[in-house]
């Protein structure tokens, strides 16, 4: 058996078991929105080559959110714990009007992080720091996490 941890919870799983968790935060309501940063990881990437996933997940999404606008698509970028590439759109949300997202996928050995910053378009730029602040703190931590000292 080992053990998970969050920052708001504990489990216990058996052996084998992995981490898939999906992390978010969210900000003060602006317009009735809640910007937030939304982190969801995976041990078993499909595609290893980071690449062709975010090929994939640029066509699924242009195919998908409605009014899709691709502002950049940055090149691989190594970064200390992985690759990492960046996509910055805009599309309309039938709930929330139009939003700005900014993600960036990073390969970190076997395991794929998606972060994804998300604000109102009219709010993006006031907003902007926060949120690019929060992803530029993104540090991939060990799963398993090491077992507690014992006294």
């Amino acid at each position: 058996m080992q053990q998970f941890r969050a920052p708001s919870v504990s489990l216990d799983v058996p052996d084998g078991w992995q981490d898939a968790s999906t992390c978010i935060v969210t900000g003060p309501k602006v317009m009735g929105f809640r910007p937030s940063v939304v982190v969801a990881f995976t041990l078993s990437v499909l595609d290893p080559y980071l690449k062709r996933h975010v090929d994939i997940q640029a066509a699924e999404m242009q195919q998908k959110l409605a009014g899709f606008s691709l502002i950049q698509r940055s090149d691989a970028l190594q970064m200390p714990f992985g690759q990492a590439i960046i996509l910055e759109y805009l599309w309309n949300s039938p709930e929330a009007g139009p939003l700005h997202q900014y993600q960036m996928y990073v390969l970190a050995g076997q395991a794929l992080y998606t972060l994804t910053a998300t604000a109102p378009v009219a709010q993006w730029q006031a907003l902007q720091p926060a949120l690019l602040g929060i992803i530029r703190s993104f540090r991939p931590q060990a799963w398993p996490p090491p077992a507690p000292p014992t006294a």
